[in-house]
């Protein structure tokens, strides 16, 4: 049984408000080591965590991030009376672990400029490059981020996760351009197949790709993952405690 890495989708948010101090604290005293935040610009060139481009889900106030100074969406809480988070202040706090950074497409440009700027500024490069990885979601956030952060990983974006995933699935993986060292995401159903098996999982590992769980629902599908062999699980729940995986799998 190979080690599977356990990404922690925006936090533990069972309880409090994703993409939150307190979310990350308890995905942290979960056992997660890898944690997937949501970035978005502000208007006057601040990085905040923020899933939604309102904050209507999270604080209850219909606005859109990218159009607030960081001033402003200083004086707003979440649901659960927090501070939202800065980018400085999720870095200083969790330095030590490692990222999937979704930079949002709103403002992806931005937020990607920003976060160049924040690299320089602390002399960061090689260190993101290190412990981060990338998902974009446009082809131009792609083109830039190319340009910023040339040695940056990046996840197979949606398309080329489609392309990849039907290919497979209609047993002609040389058509869905699956790439030796990226990462592809699968959903545990795909048109009404199960793509959580051993089968689906070869055909990437055969051409040196790898494969992300996309947040399984249940205890079952989880397993069905570990079983079929995937590199990573991103996920809403706790991960699997060694006994547990090997009395499962």
């Amino acid at each position: 049984m190979h080690d599977v890495i356990w990404v922690s989708h925006r936090g533990s948010h069972q309880e409090c408000v994703e993409n939150t101090l307190r979310s990350f604290d308890l995905a942290i005293e979960a056992g997660f080591i890898h944690l997937e935040l949501d970035l978005r610009a502000t208007a006057d060139g601040h990085i905040v965590l923020m899933h939604d481009v309102s904050l209507e889900r999270s604080c209850g106030v219909d606005r859109a991030v990218h159009e607030m100074r960081l001033v402003d969406i200083r004086r707003i809480k979440t649901r659960d009376q927090q501070q939202i988070l800065t980018f400085d202040e999720f870095m200083q706090r969790y330095a030590g672990y490692s990222w999937i950074f979704d930079i949002k497409p709103e403002t992806d440009l931005q937020t990607l400029h920003i976060l160049k700027r924040w690299a320089h500024r602390k002399n960061a490069d090689s260190w993101l490059n290190s412990q981060a990885r990338l998902l974009l979601w446009t082809s131009r956030a792609r083109r830039l981020a190319k340009q910023l952060f040339p040695r940056m990983p990046t996840l197979a974006d949606k398309h080329a996760c489609w392309r990849a995933g039907l290919s497979v699935l209609l047993k002609v993986p040389k058509l869905g351009a699956i790439q030796a060292g990226r990462t592809y995401t699968l959903p545990r159903l795909f048109l009404g197949h199960d793509l959580f098996t051993p089968a689906i999982v070869e055909s990437y590992h055969r051409r040196g790709a790898r494969l992300l769980a996309y947040l399984p629902e249940t205890d079952d599908d989880t397993i069905a993952a570990l079983r079929a062999g995937f590199d990573e699980i991103l996920t809403n729940h706790r991960p699997l405690t060694a006994a547990e995986r090997v009395r499962h799998v």
